[in-house]
């Protein structure tokens, strides 16, 4: 062994050798140190384990709950297994910082303390055990011997409209629903009579199946019947009113529940007229159509609605919102449908009539095309006169511009402008509403062909018809501020048989404000007229050769 270790401890660095040479020894007898050392602290740890599970009495923990009983069972097993319920009601006489856990059975009556509304024995599990003739988990309902049936509503109160300028009752039938409910332990069909007299005045079906009440715990589940009451008040005039009353009998039991239903024939409260800020209601609007529908543009947030009217209507209402004849209301609109209620009342009579408005408003469209109306030159730069779009599609946030040189013109760059404001003027359109855009950057000796686009929060809408400059510009407007143009020199002249060509250097040209420049040569006698049209060069043709 010691041959082998050292042949290993020549292979190995200095500092490796020095530990295994005086430290090995140390830590092969050590081993059983800290074997022990881990034995006491694992015996240790154990132990304040099992200790620290008895419930600290200086430091209670608080747990009120009295229905939740599963809850309080499993505490009750997880915390407290080794202790009674008598040990946490004596805490309290011992301790004042202690709040008692108390298990309860459900219907605890707050001042007395009694459990299970007085009607029945708590069990261990905490439930009620009820006397006889009571029900439910906390036995607060009384057991039924016999069918127990309820009408609702037992009261029905119809007012039959009349038409407009009627004086008798020809409008359709009327109906409601009632439920015949069995609110007893026993199950009965039961029967319903209308009583004599009322022929306008029938139910449908008039006999049903009663079936008893489920309790279930807490709950209680009922299987109600529907009966459909119609009202034909056909005939009976204005002015006229009746109370009927329907019985519902139990066939096989003694048990009875009613109701009555009151009817009366009343004038219609109508609106004379009903009028809109925005779209036009359709159908036409009249006083005996309740339902209508508009259509408006994605620019109408709200619609204002005016209603007018005369007695026997006394009130209107748009939305919940009372109004007196003549006066308005405004609703605000969302994109898609829109219900407003319109309605027309009397109180006199607590009776109303209700129009129903339905308001399309459209979606956000891209706007559509402006009105390029003129061009008006200034040098290096062109003012745009534009009649906007509509914006019926959303408003206008601004305009896009571009001034393409023309074909002859290829060597210059496209100006264009993005999202641009447009300043408002007055002009000749049906509105007088008009708005100018100044392009600069443009050349003074080329022609230019403008469009323009409106932008809206939908986008970018169709570019207008193109106006095409030529040179001159067409059409040129000069600016009211330009002066006069004028010549530096005097052009050079080239004398022909019947004309002459005049040059004229542009370089020496004033346009004053209107570009591009053209020039015209008049002859004096005979004032024949010769222009450029695409550079300083003019022809005067036509001349008398006799003449100077």
């Amino acid at each position: 062994d010691l041959q082998h270790t050292d042949s290993i401890a020549h292979v190995l660095p200095i500092s490796t050798r020095y530990f295994l040479r005086f430290h090995s020894p140390m830590v092969y007898y050590g081993r059983y140190c800290f074997v022990l050392f881990f034995f006491i602290l694992g015996t240790v740890s154990a132990w304040r384990a099992v200790v620290d599970v008895t419930p600290a009495t200086q430091t209670p923990r608080i747990f009120v709950e009295r229905n939740n009983l599963g809850r309080l069972q499993s505490l009750l097993a997880d915390i407290f297994s080794t202790y009674s319920t008598s040990d946490y009601r004596s805490a309290s006489s011992t301790y004042s910082n202690v709040s008692v856990l108390e298990q309860s059975c459900p219907g605890v009556d707050a001042e007395t303390g009694v459990v299970c509304s007085g009607n029945g024995v708590c069990g261990p599990s905490y439930e009620c055990t009820c006397d006889s003739g009571y029900l439910k988990n906390d036995c607060s309902e009384v057991k039924t011997t016999s069918a127990v049936f309820v009408v609702s509503p037992e009261s029905t109160d119809h007012k039959g409209l009349l038409g407009q300028g009627d004086t008798v009752y020809t409008r359709d039938i009327a109906t409601y629903t009632v439920e015949i409910t069995n609110d007893g332990d026993v199950a009965s069909a039961w029967s319903l009579t209308v009583s004599d007299g009322y022929p306008w005045l029938t139910a449908d079906p008039s006999f049903g199946e009663g079936r008893a009440r489920v309790i279930q715990g807490s709950s209680i589940k009922t299987f109600p019947d529907s009966v459909t009451l119609s009202l034909d008040l056909t005939g009976y005039s204005l002015g006229w009113s009746e109370t009927a009353t329907f019985v519902v009998s139990s066939t096989d039991l003694a048990d009875t529940a009613s109701g009555n239903v009151t009817a009366s024939v009343v004038d219609t409260p109508v609106l004379l007229d009903l009028a809109l800020s925005a779209g036009t209601l359709s159908p036409a609007f009249s006083q005996t159509a309740f339902a209508y529908t508009v259509s408006v543009t994605y620019s109408v947030e709200s619609l204002t609605l005016t209603a007018a009217f005369v007695e026997p209507t006394e009130f209107a209402t748009v939305q919940e919102t009372q109004l007196v004849s003549g006066t308005s209301s405004t609703v605000s609109l969302e994109v898609g449908s829109n219900e407003v209620v319109v309605q027309a009342g009397s109180l006199t009579q607590d009776v109303v009539s209700s129009y129903l408005v339905i308001v399309e408003r459209a979606v956000a469209s891209v706007p559509e095309s402006p009105t390029l109306q003129q061009v008006t030159a200034s040098n290096g730069a062109a003012i745009l006169l534009i009649e906007p779009p509509s914006g019926s599609g959303g408003a206008i946030m601004g305009y896009d511009v571009s001034a393409t040189p023309s074909s002859t013109s290829r060597r210059l760059q496209e100006v264009t402008l993005r999202n641009v404001t447009c300043q408002k003027v007055d002009c000749s359109t049906t509105d007088g509403s008009c708005c100018e855009i100044t392009v600069e950057g443009l050349s003074s000796d080329a022609s230019y062909v403008f469009s323009i686009s409106a932008v809206n929060l939908a986008g970018t809408g169709s570019a207008s018809l193109p106006v095409m400059s030529e040179w001159p510009w067409l059409p040129v407007v000069p600016a009211t501020s330009v002066e006069l143009p004028t010549l530096a020199l005097a052009p050079a002249v080239e004398v022909h048989h019947g004309f002459v060509d005049l040059t004229v250097d542009v370089t020496d040209a004033s346009a004053g404000g209107a570009v591009p420049l053209t020039i015209v040569c008049t002859s004096d006698p005979q004032g024949i007229s010769g222009a450029s049209s695409d550079s300083g060069s003019v022809t005067v043709s036509g001349l008398d050769t006799s003449t100077a």
